[in-house]
């Protein structure tokens, strides 16, 4: 029977720490009740068999004969033994429950996802709707934008060119000749005395030399010398096509076909000008302060047009301006002192504008500008035609000295 006993506490002890641990982990009022029970099965089987343990080997032997292991404690180890899987069926079911519980949370998070997931894409599709609205909505403004930046500009031009009409129908304006005109009658006469004579022509400047009169701020004239007048008017015409080469704004005043029997003055050399200043600078119509039709009427001295034009060849890079010498000793009646105060004035006039005026020294006193603007406003371009003659008006007046000498 001691064999017995010792096996039973063994099999309870082994029981004890499952129904610790399962009212730890499931400390229901089921479990608890459970657990008590056991325990109290428990209590009782221990204080039977201490009972039976404290008496003497005598009543042991007698026990086991009247009172058997099958009769005194079998009974409450079964109890303790039920009582135990009652404790572990209750865990497991608390266990069912549970994981019960854990998969409905899990299927709960799944339709709270799904939930999500659903919001999501509703969201992305809104914004995807908003986004591609607006970008038609942008793109639609930039369409419009443009087509209106479109619409303006055409306006402009078409304003330009009516009051550019408008002002070339001014009477005043509509007797002088043109650019184009004048630039065609000098050219003309140009290759004419190309084909019928050996041509030897002039040196022209370069890009670098161009460049350096434009770094120059101070330069207001840059003076030709030539050995006539006929190859000033043939220099002119080259230094003419060789700006619009180099893509250089200029302006030239060169003689109309029908010079010696028109009445062209200085003032309408300026108009002249002015009108080729227009049509090289368009956007003078269009800022805020532009030239009206009012002050062209209104506009009566060399320093009305003078300004006018200056307020046209505002925002233009340096620009160079040729006079032609036989239009300007025509128009200042042989004159060449006259011929050199209006082209000063002309130059004082122009103001913050920075212009070259590139003219001829058979109508303009060099040292009389250097006087009045300053050494460094007027520079001076020999031609290798004019060189050579001084070589050759040097030569014969050696020659003179020389035979008088002899005489």
């Amino acid at each position: 029977m001691t064999k017995q006993l010792a096996k039973a506490c063994s099999q309870i002890a082994e029981s004890l720490p499952r129904a610790d641990l399962s009212l730890v982990l499931y400390p229901t009022i089921s479990m608890q009740e459970a657990v008590a029970r056991l325990y109290a099965i428990i209590m009782k089987f221990i204080v039977r068999g201490l009972r039976w343990y404290r008496q003497s080997k005598v009543m042991h032997a007698l026990s086991s004969i009247t009172r058997p292991w099958a009769l005194e404690f079998d009974q409450d180890v079964r109890e303790v033994q039920q009582y135990a899987r009652s404790v572990e069926e209750l865990a497991q079911s608390a266990s069912r429950a549970e994981l019960r519980e854990a998969r409905f949370q899990i299927h709960q998070t799944r339709s709270d996802l799904e939930a999500a997931r659903n919001e999501i894409r509703k969201l992305s599709s809104l914004v995807e709707d908003g986004f591609r609205k607006m970008t038609d909505f942008a793109l639609a403004s930039r369409s419009l934008q443009t087509r209106t930046f479109n619409d303006i500009a055409i306006s402009k031009g078409m304003l330009c060119s009516i009051q550019i009409s408008q002002i070339l129908s001014l009477p005043f304006m509509e007797a002088l000749p043109t650019s184009g005109q004048c630039f065609a009658h000098s050219k003309s006469f140009y290759v004419r005395r190309q084909a019928s004579r050996r041509y030897r022509g002039v040196s022209l400047p370069d890009n670098k030399v161009l460049q350096a009169w434009k770094a120059q701020q101070s330069l207001s004239f840059v003076v030709t010398q030539t050995r006539s007048q006929i190859s000033a008017k043939d220099l002119t015409v080259d230094m003419i096509s060789a700006l619009r080469n180099y893509q250089l704004p200029v302006l030239w005043a060169l003689p109309p076909p029908d010079l010696q029997n028109s009445s062209l003055n200085t003032l309408d050399v300026i108009r002249m000008l002015f009108y080729q200043a227009l049509q090289l600078n368009t956007s003078a119509l269009n800022t805020d302060y532009p030239v009206t039709i009012a002050q062209l009427r209104d506009a009566s001295s060399h320093g009305d047009w003078l300004a006018l034009l200056g307020r046209v060849l505002q925002g233009l890079p340096t620009i160079y301006i040729i006079f032609d010498s036989e239009l300007v000793d025509y128009v200042t009646n042989g004159d060449k002192s006259l011929a050199t105060k209006f082209l000063i004035e002309f130059a004082k006039a122009l103001g913050p504008v920075t212009a070259k005026l590139i003219v001829s020294s058979h109508t303009f006193e060099a040292q009389y500008a250097e006087k009045c603007l300053g050494v460094n406003a007027v520079v001076a371009v020999r031609t290798e035609e004019s060189s050579r003659s001084l070589v050759n008006i040097r030569h014969r007046r050696a020659r003179k000295v020389r035979s008088k000498d002899r005489r």
